[in-house]
């Protein structure tokens, strides 16, 4: 807990004062890309554009920094104060080469003579288009600062994951209990969801696809769900839990 706190804090002071980009002002967005209604329906295109509030401040490069989502293509459309207009087309892999941590990735935003005006994403099929309306104009530096800080509170909550993980597979050796298994798979798969929802996968397995690391983010709550369902059945004392409920709860197991 006091690793988390001083985690916690160190963002905090890493990212106050620091030199921020304009901020980037949603100023129109197609039904598919921005209502949350969308998710799990059919494949939708959709679009969504911004206008940059002020003038970016910041030496060096700027980055749109965009939240992680599935796409078969994605058109970003850069719009200058003087009229001028730049294009790139990306597919799923960009997310992945130029992953942040904290379920993010960046864009390089093609510098000009003239100061950036405004921004367009045209998705192609997605599931997930409703999360272009989180996107952010960054310095070099603040991504840096974001990343590192980020890093260091993931570090210290997957210590506060590790740590009973580990006691209770020592202990388990001497008590020898069932729930002790089931507490220790409800661990090992809260590790591997912040191990992937973070990005964090790409470091160790710089090979590894978006859809992996998709499916394991998935695939390790469910696990967690259930693993947590059977440690408390087999925790809780017998006839503690009247028959009906106990049942219920194992029944949910096997529904899952």
């Amino acid at each position: 807990m006091c690793a988390a706190l001083l985690a916690a804090l160190t963002l905090a002071l890493m990212a106050s004062g620091a030199a921020r980009a304009a901020d980037l002002v949603l100023t129109g967005c197609s039904v598919a890309a921005c209502e949350s209604g969308e998710i799990g329906s059919d494949f939708r295109d959709g679009t969504a554009r911004f206008a940059v509030r002020g003038e970016l401040s910041g030496a060096g490069s700027n980055f749109l920094s965009l939240r992680f989502f599935r796409f078969a293509a994605l058109d970003v459309r850069y719009e200058y104060a003087d009229g001028s207009v730049r294009r790139q087309t990306y597919d799923q892999s960009v997310a992945v080469e130029n992953w942040q941590p904290g379920a993010q990735f960046l864009l390089p935003v093609p510098t000009a003579d003239a100061p950036l005006a405004g921004v367009s994403f045209g998705v192609g099929p997605s599931y997930e288009a409703h999360l272009l309306g989180a996107a952010k104009l960054v310095t070099a530096d603040e991504a840096q600062r974001s990343g590192t800080g980020q890093l260091l509170l993931f570090g210290a909550l997957i210590g506060m994951v590790l740590v009973p993980l580990l006691a209770n597979l020592a202990l388990f050796f001497s008590l020898r209990k069932g729930f002790q298994i089931a507490y220790g798979i409800f661990s090992l798969a809260v590790l591997i969801y912040g191990f992937c929802w973070s990005n964090a996968i790409f470091a160790i397995f710089p090979e590894a696809s978006f859809s992996l690391r998709y499916g394991l983010v998935w695939a390790s709550i469910g696990v967690a769900v259930l693993a947590n369902i059977v440690f408390l059945v087999l925790f809780v004392e017998e006839g503690k839990i009247p028959p009906l409920p106990k049942w219920m709860l194992l029944g949910s197991v096997g529904v899952f």
